[in-house]
């Protein structure tokens, strides 16, 4: 081919490619308030009456914007930036309906604070969402009517340093699509995300992440909902990562399931999960407090429907997990405290109930499970296995402590002591006497407690022993003299025998 038809095919290549492109233009809403068809935009500082098309960004720099049923853009537009770079108070209030590419709160240089307030219409966007991006600026989404329809792969509550982002659901819904949604994204970053009300509907595959490398903060109140088909639902993702979600009501729902699916409550960083109320249901393969061990996490289950559906339910599954439940139901199949070596977990209940339709398993040194007192309704699974130097604790209060039932023999095992810890303590009530017995365990299959040792931390002797009780067996403590009453009573000629198949102080 001749030089001079390879530069007339590459000229005509180049002219192809500029036929069709589109450059944006940004059109600049700086001062007042007004309607999105009026009269007032810029664009370089010139007044300009804007084409709403495809080519078209809205930039509210600063005042009051109204988009409104009777005054929108009819066509789908590019971008809606609220982005107070002179460090204003941007505000875009939304009750029509509109169709774009990308919302975004916060771009590089803003400062101040921008506020877009949604109380009905239908936003559809199909880029990322931003709440926070870059810069300074206090960054809020108030969606609390209508819906926002949001396809693009990812969305932001908080995603770089320097912004703060936070979205606040009251009575609208958020339907994302994308594969990750993210609550405080980047190192440093901070987002918070509130629902009451209302609907954060993700059906992405991937994340869904509250304090990914940032701090992360996540209410959900009466009348709230959080969907979620995420394979990885977490709180707390990287080390750099902390999160705190406050379930007081309403409704957490997490649909993953299958092999590699996650909930987690502190995966590699810091994360508390305070639930006052509400449900929380996750049918993911895992659930677990801590599960890497730079991770230290908490959950707290004060009220409320804990439900796991899913195969492995940790507290302490590499890291360090404790669970405290005071009230409540917590309904899973298998409780696994403690998993890996160098792990530790913890789990306390006083109130509640607590179910596993398989097991409870104190699986290695730094496992403990302890029933605080009298006051939980139901402790039962269907076997209790505790071995490599695992603790069941008791602290008997005035009532003693809520019985702890391995039912069913889950593999036909009941439940298993051996090399394990069983604590004794009393709370303030105690008040048992020489003979009292306490029934801290049954089983309608049997004991092992081969190697197992007893630790009385209290104030009153025990003994302790096996006992056919109800159609199956019970460990049972009794209350026997001191050892100086005993010698007591061989100097009198005691007329009271104690007979005792283990004597431990």
């Amino acid at each position: 081919m001749r030089i001079r038809e390879k530069i007339r095919l590459l000229a005509g290549a180049i002219l192809l490619m500029g036929v069709g492109a589109v450059h944006a233009i940004d059109y600049d809403w700086t001062t007042g308030t007004g309607d999105w068809l009026d009269t007032g935009w810029t664009t370089n500082g010139v007044a300009v009456t804007p084409v709403w098309d495809s080519s078209a960004d809205g930039n509210i720099i600063d005042g009051t914007m109204n988009l409104t049923p009777s005054s929108r853009p009819t066509s789908t537009i590019r971008d809606v930036y609220v982005n107070p770079t002179s460090g204003g108070s941007p505000v875009l209030n939304i009750s029509g309906d509109l169709s774009g590419r990308t919302i975004l709160l916060g771009h590089s240089g803003s400062s101040g604070s921008a506020t877009i307030n949604q109380t009905a219409g239908t936003i559809d966007t199909t880029g990322y969402g931003y709440i926070g991006y870059k810069g300074t600026a206090a960054n809020t989404y108030n969606l609390h009517g209508g819906t926002w329809n949001s396809s693009g792969a990812n969305f932001y509550v908080g995603d770089n340093a320097g912004p703060t982002g936070t979205l606040d659901i009251n009575g609208g819904t958020l339907n994302a699509s994308g594969n990750y949604f993210g609550v405080a994204h980047n190192a440093n970053s901070a987002g918070t995300l509130n629902i009451a009300n209302g609907t954060l509907a993700h059906t992405g595959s991937d994340y869904f992440t509250i304090g990914r490398s940032g701090v992360g903060t996540s209410t959900i109140g009466a009348g709230g909902t959080l969907s979620s088909t995420a394979k990885l639902l977490t709180l707390g993702y990287y080390s750099d990562g902390s999160a705190t979600l406050h379930l007081n009501g309403g409704a957490i729902q997490h649909t993953a399931s299958g092999s590699g699916t996650y909930f987690l409550i502190g995966r590699s960083g810091n994360a508390t999960l305070n639930m006052n109320g509400g449900t929380l249901e996750s049918s993911a393969q895992r659930f677990a407090v801590g599960y890497y061990s730079s991770s230290t996490s908490a959950m707290n289950l004060n009220s409320g429907l804990l439900k796991f559906t899913g195969d492995y339910f940790y507290v302490g599954n590499a890291g360090s997990g404790t669970l405290y439940q005071s009230g409540g139901t917590n309904e899973t199949t298998g409780l696994i405290i403690a998993d890996d070596a160098g792990s530790d977990g913890l789990y306390s209940i006083s109130g509640g109930t607590l179910t596993a339709s398989k097991y409870f398993d104190l699986h290695t040194a730094g496992s403990v499970f302890e029933v605080d007192g009298s006051g939980a309704d139901t402790i039962e699974a269907g076997a209790i296995l505790v071995r490599a130097d695992g603790t069941l604790r008791f602290k008997l209060d005035g009532n003693g402590t809520t019985l702890m039932k391995a039912v069913g023999g889950y593999h036909d095992r009941g439940i298993e002591l051996t090399n394990a810890t069983v604590e004794v303590e009393t709370l303030a009530g105690f008040n048992g006497t020489v003979g009292d017995t306490y029934d801290l365990m049954w089983t309608d299959i049997g004991f092992m407690t081969n190697d197992m040792t007893f630790v009385n931390n209290s104030g009153t002797d025990f003994d302790w022993d096996i006992v056919s009780k109800d159609g199956g067996e019970a460990f049972q403590l009794t209350v026997i003299p001191e050892p100086a009453t005993l010698g007591m009573f061989a100097l009198m000629g005691g007329s009271i025998v104690f007979i005792r198949r283990k004597f431990m102080i």
